[in-house]
């Protein structure tokens, strides 16, 4: 079961989990899987050049969902020219 702001957003979220569920049986195919920790997370963002805005964390402490903001950085800035000339 998911909620969204409208029957859109429920769906994608639950296209997400399943998706995200997905993968957590195939990692367990191979091994066992490496769940991250709140600051592991938060250094993938950083190596990503993104900042995390908001995180909620189940009352088990194993989904997550971070939203983020990505840093402007001189790639990002040159990217964004690029598209513009497009």
């Amino acid at each position: 079961v998911t909620m969204g702001r409208d029957l859109n957003e429920a769906y994608n979220i639950a296209e997400e989990v399943e998706h995200l569920a997905r993968l957590f049986v195939e990692a367990k195919k191979i091994g066992k899987p490496k769940l991250l920790s709140k600051k592991e997370m938060d250094e993938l963002f950083n190596i990503h050049g993104a900042e995390k805005s908001d995180m909620k964390i189940d009352k088990w402490g194993i989904f997550t969902v971070s939203t983020a903001n990505f840093k402007k950085t001189n790639k990002t800035q040159e990217v964004d020219r690029n598209v513009k000339n497009e």
